[in-house]
């Protein structure tokens, strides 16, 4: 890295030079706006920022000396090299003028999410580039230990900062596709769920298990009828839903409401709140307004969707009955909340041989559910999207969510003292962030009861 920074003065002509001097005064002040217009209560983010650019002057030099073959003109490499940081301020002089959620909806949905895959590949190139020089040092403090010539160090970072742009390229192009190609591409998960404690006139009862909706994140909803469509194509015996409607704002929601009174079940279409679904920056609640829960309980209301808030519905076929209890989000997250009391959720239904549970987060039965309340069967959740990428294939699966969360997709049981309890993750039918899937489709999920 030391020989990197010397190197610099060499490579970087006086052009180059002024182009940063003349980034270095716009961050300087740019910086400030974006502290405090954009990272708001989150600003503490803001050293991570300063961290990605320090790291982007360091590795400027073994940029240009790589790539000055290609491009010739210095400038179009250093801006090239210097374009998600140019996106960064962008976004941010434009958010202070307009906020981003008075955006065109295409736009809000797409330039931010854009920005942070331009970040995430530049944070790729500049780990390969990094790496490159650690082992070029490396190279050339071995040789002069032994006295040995090689020009393999000045190669090396070289080598990694090609496979650097490559691998930040393909995320690229791989995403771009994805937002528009697969996001959208709803894919059926069929499980047959056993258990003794099933009623046998729930034997064969179809349940549609739906999550993380996200409506602030569809770019147009004639989208969702085709989610709608499908739902309503597998005939349930019942729908359920386990939060985030929304990303922030209950209104994001009211573009859909005709698409959602479309959904049909015999035994109704039940909800419950997501962590998405509460006044998610503490900001958009004053005294005299209501908050994005309570109008979004009056928005399931006029779709005829049932709100479980800690509460449960008793659903009987025959002289048969289960129970489907509903939980508030609950979260390891303190600034998500612990609102979920599946105790209160539960009076009235102690007696019923079997429980389904509807909470948000999955973390919630691993770390409540499994230890207090071995009455609850099954556990239906959301929530980590199984991060929106990842591999599935067979019993070969990979997703970043893996490493945030034990139980991040699909179907998992424990079964203690001969007590089975059961969850499911659903991966989501919309998308948060930046709208697109890579390897993880969005997921609607048909588990059909078997009473053995």
């Amino acid at each position: 890295m030391i020989g990197n920074i010397s190197e610099n003065r060499r490579v970087i002509t006086k052009k180059g030079a002024v182009a940063l001097i003349i980034i270095f005064c716009v961050t300087a002040i740019l910086g400030l706006l974006v502290g405090k217009n954009v990272i708001g209560v989150h600003s503490s983010k803001y050293w991570f920022f300063v961290v990605f650019l320090l790291v982007d002057f360091l590795l400027l030099g073994t940029f240009i000396k790589t790539f000055k073959f290609f491009i010739r003109k210095q400038f179009w490499l250093i801006t090239i090299y210097f374009l998600p940081l140019f996106f960064i301020y962008l976004v941010a002089i434009i958010s202070s003028i307009t906020p981003i959620e008075d955006w065109n909806t295409f736009f809000r949905i797409y330039v931010p999410g854009l920005m942070m895959i331009l970040v995430i590949s530049k944070l790729v190139l500049l780990s390969f580039m990094l790496l490159g020089e650690v082992i070029s040092i490396i190279i050339r403090v071995c040789g002069k230990l032994f006295n040995k010539k090689s020009e393999t160090f000045s190669k090396t970072y070289k080598i990694f900062t090609i496979m650097g742009a490559i691998s930040a390229m393909l995320i690229v192009t791989f995403v771009i596709i994805s937002c528009f190609k697969w996001t959208y591409d709803f894919k059926i998960h069929e499980v047959n769920y056993h258990d003794e404690g099933i009623p046998d006139s729930f034997n064969d009862f179809k349940i549609v298990h739906l999550s993380d909706i996200h409506f602030g994140s569809w770019y147009k909803a004639e989208l969702f009828q085709k989610a709608v469509d499908k739902i309503n194509s597998l005939k349930p015996d019942l729908v359920v839903f386990t939060g985030d409607l929304v990303n922030e704002k209950a209104s994001e929601a009211y573009p859909f409401e005709d698409m959602m009174k479309q959904i049909k079940a015999e035994h109704g279409v039940y909800s419950v709140l997501g962590n998405h679904d509460y006044d998610y920056y503490n900001n958009s609640k004053t005294d005299t307004t209501p908050s994005q829960s309570e109008l979004l309980a009056d928005f399931y209301k006029r779709v005829n969707w049932k709100l479980l808030n800690n509460s449960n519905a008793i659903l009987r076929k025959q002289n048969d009955s289960i129970a489907l209890l509903g939980v508030e989000n609950w979260s390891k997250v303190d600034r998500w909340g612990k609102y979920g009391d599946v105790e209160l959720a539960n009076k009235g239904a102690e007696k019923v041989p079997f429980k389904i549970l509807l909470s948000h987060d999955p973390h919630h039965w691993q770390n409540v559910i499994t230890e207090n309340h071995k009455d609850i069967n099954l556990t239906l959740s959301g929530h980590t999207h199984a991060m929106q990428m990842g591999f599935e294939k067979g019993k070969v699966r990979f997703s970043p969510a893996q490493f945030m969360f034990e139980q991040w997709a699909g179907l998992y049981s424990t079964n203690n003292d001969n007590n089975k309890q059961s969850l499911y993750v659903n991966r989501g039918l919309g998308t948060v962030a930046f709208p697109f899937r890579l390897g993880i489709a969005s997921e609607i999920t048909l588990i059909t009861l078997k009473s053995n």
